[in-house]
């Protein structure tokens, strides 16, 4: 229950956030730079051999996820592919409308590694 609250805090804090950035800045499958409506940047920035899931703003790093086995973003355009539910790939950031992130979370039960929820997946688009 704990994995999944925090899991959907973070869905809801990265949406609330992303869809009011002006534009994506920069694009890794770990780590998203946006400009900010402010024009200050914000980060979201996964680290495998930690486990955890980042934001900083206005040089202010806060975890959102522990634990986190694997986490991935992947960008789009906001143009739909005919006769699907997908969407173009965005070749660079300047093209990206649309971020989708995937990541399973997990700990550690009596000594043994135990997926405790789902895989999360969430899609945002960027409104500006």
């Amino acid at each position: 229950m704990d994995l999944d609250n925090a899991s959907r805090k973070a869905v809801d804090l990265m949406t609330k956030e992303i869809r009011q950035t002006v534009a994506l800045s920069e694009y890794k499958t770990n780590a998203l730079t946006f400009t900010n409506y402010d024009g200050t940047l914000l980060q979201y920035v996964y680290d495998p051999a930690e486990q955890k899931l980042t934001r900083v703003k206005d040089a202010v790093s806060t975890v959102l996820l522990t634990g986190c086995d694997s986490l991935e973003f992947h960008i789009y355009q906001r143009t739909p592919q005919p006769g699907t539910n997908g969407f173009y790939a965005a070749t660079d950031a300047a093209q990206c409308k649309l971020i989708e992130m995937k990541w399973r979370c997990s700990r550690s039960l009596l000594g043994r590694r135990a997926n405790s929820e789902t895989v999360q997946t969430a899609q945002v688009v960027i409104r500006n």
